[in-house]
């Protein structure tokens, strides 16, 4: 395109032209070119996804270490990949409780926190539900206390009593998702479709942890952060409770057998090779 610039009106005759030439030409390209970019600008598309906030005020999910630094007010870190391989528990003295810490589920799931039996695991009761329970929210604690009969009684949380907790047990979820199957995740790995869906965390008696509706505490040993994965990208950061009142359970001796036979069957295997 030729641009063709006019007399130049209000100018003396005899006067030179050149300078004012030269600026009205440079006048119409910086026009011509703001033009072009205003028009880019209206063309390209606007996303009409809303964002989800994390911790730190970022537009995308919070990560695992994220969320377990946003806990922590002061002390050692909790480092996401230095979890325990704890899957079972025996209570303390003193009751059990459990507290939804922090939760980025999709709204339209329902998740449940329930504790088993060892022995059996379909001797459930169900403690916690998700922010989308109408009565429960973050900062709602359920107590457990383990009776003698081996029945166990609930307070705070969904579930009022249960029988036949006769010895350790386990943490679950069950992920309710509309027009699906409900999805029972153990702290046990074996008894998950897709292996290990929990990471756990226990307190080391120095960090203190900021908790929802509560003053900073110091993260005790008897405490477990259990960080729940209720889809398939390994990220461990979709719900996470903090259970206390526990020690972890010690292998019954058939599971420390098996474990010492896998152990011999390794070595042996190891020097039946040729160097």
């Amino acid at each position: 395109m030729t641009l063709t610039l006019g007399p130049l009106r209000g100018i003396p005759a005899g006067v030179d032209r050149t300078n004012d030439a030269m600026n009205q030409r440079k006048f119409l390209t910086a026009l011509v070119c703001f033009s072009l970019i205003s028009a880019s600008a209206l063309a390209a598309p606007i996303s009409k996804r809303k964002p989800t906030t994390n911790p730190q005020g970022s537009t995308s999910p919070a990560t695992l270490q994220q969320i377990l630094d946003g806990l922590v007010v002061s002390g050692p870190a909790i480092e996401a990949d230095s979890s325990e391989v704890v899957s079972y528990w025996n209570a303390a003295a003193g009751p059990v409780t459990s507290q939804i810490v922090f939760d980025q589920t999709l709204k339209s799931e329902k998740v449940k926190l329930g504790l088993f039996d060892q022995s059996s695991p379909t001797t459930q009761a169900f403690l916690l539900s998700d922010t989308s329970h109408p009565s429960l929210k973050n900062s709602d604690i359920a107590t457990v206390t383990f009776n003698d009969n081996t029945s166990i009684t609930i307070r705070g949380g969904i579930q009022k009593k249960g029988n036949g907790f006769d010895g350790p047990f386990g943490f679950f979820i069950k992920d309710v998702v509309p027009h699906a199957a409900p999805v029972f995740l153990f702290t046990d790995a074996s008894l998950n479709f897709l292996g290990q869906s929990v990471k756990v965390f226990q307190g080391n008696n120095q960090t203190m942890l900021k908790l929802p509706g509560q003053r900073p505490g110091v993260f005790l040993s008897s405490e477990f952060l259990l960080a729940f994965e209720t889809g398939t990208d390994h990220g461990f950061n979709d719900i996470l409770f903090l259970v206390s009142g526990l020690v972890p359970a010690v292998p019954e001796p058939t599971t420390l057998a098996l474990m010492a036979l896998s152990t011999l069957g390794v070595v042996f295997a190891r020097r039946g090779r040729p160097v």
